[in-house]
């Protein structure tokens, strides 16, 4: 799906982008929480990247942000206004359940953006879900919407954001989000709460694995890092380019078999041709031998002695092999997982 650069930000630590459709009828459907591949389809093109979807389903622009990390990452931060880029997906099951159980959220730097587009629709939709979402960074401008986190309180009643920064900033805590502050929250936490975890691979397996040491079970605790967005990205298109080259392989060798075939079966053809005259012919020299016999018999019958008459019964016996083949169908089904 292609849409245009409507707007763009460009801060110290990451940018903010706004994207929309280039047809109005084609506008993305997705889930908050989820993520898309983008490239660029300007001059200079660029591989596909996955970045997380900010903004609410809702909205009629496609928000994203993203750090500078790459050359990539900058070659799409310069995009002007009215470039186009080409979108994939959207992607993930890293998103809130139908029900209303209590969410706990916790993110590092830029992994706080899936969490911003459950903020969005959380608020959209006026839901009573308790939320509590804790984000740690260097300091705040190393955070996406820091100031817009700072007022969804207000918002919403339900939902608490508490933000940890090394820097200790008005309005943050100057200390990590450690196993005392993850063993504070578990025990303040309703039992059914859901915890949702997202950063660098390094903090999601420590946060992950500090839960489970409180007593967290694993099916209450959903994770996604960067490795695991840029992976699970990699081997769609892997298993998209394997499907497509087996169909290709298995086209070949059905052609390859026809082709190996064909001077066969034009003998064949031939062999049978050539059977079929022999057999009309040996038909025809039989049919032909029977009339001369009948003549033969029929003259010896006419200059037999008449004053001797003598009867002969002859009994013919016909044989009759009747072969009966039954043939029985079997239906095998296959299951494609």
């Amino acid at each position: 799906m292609r849409y245009t650069v409507h707007k763009i930000q460009r801060h110290l630590h990451h940018t903010l982008l706004q994207l929309k459709p280039v047809n109005s009828d084609q506008k993305l459907s997705f889930r908050a929480g989820q993520y898309v591949a983008i490239a660029t389809s300007s001059q200079q093109k660029t591989p596909y990247r996955c970045f997380s979807i900010v903004g609410s389903p809702r909205n009629e622009l496609l928000e994203l942000a993203f750090r500078h990390d790459s050359d990539v990452t900058r070659t799409i931060s310069d995009l002007g206004t009215e470039d186009t880029v080409d979108v994939l997906g959207p992607y993930g099951e890293f998103v809130l359940p139908s029900d209303e159980r209590p969410v706990v959220l916790l993110a590092s730097g830029i992994g706080v953006t899936p969490f911003i587009s459950m903020l969005r629709e959380a608020v959209s939709q006026r839901s009573t879900r308790a939320i509590s979402l804790l984000v740690t960074g260097k300091q705040s401008a190393s955070i996406p919407y820091a100031q817009e986190l700072a007022s969804v309180h207000r918002l919403a009643p339900t939902i608490s954001i508490d933000v940890f920064t090394s820097s200790g900033e008005p309005g943050t805590y100057r200390r990590r989000i450690d196993a005392a502050i993850l063993r504070e929250l578990v025990a303040a936490s309703d039992r059914d709460s859901l915890y949702y975890v997202c950063g660098p691979d390094s903090f999601v397996r420590k946060i992950r694995d500090t839960l489970v040491d409180e007593g967290v079970g694993d099916r209450s605790i959903m994770t996604e890092s960067f490795q695991q967005v840029a992976k699970t990205h990699a081997n769609q298109r892997s298993k998209y380019a394997s499907i497509g080259l087996s169909l290709a392989l298995g086209v070949g060798v059905i052609a390859a078999i026809v082709l190996a075939n064909l001077p066969s079966l034009a003998a064949t053809e031939d062999t049978a041709s050539s059977t079929s005259t022999d057999t009309t012919s040996t038909s025809s020299d039989t049919q032909a031998s029977s009339e001369e016999t009948a003549e033969t018999t029929s003259e010896s019958s006419t200059g037999s002695d008449n004053t001797s008459e003598t009867t002969s019964d002859s009994t013919q016996s016909y044989s009759t092999t009747t072969t009966t083949t039954d043939s029985s169908a079997s239906t095998t089904t296959s299951t494609a997982s």
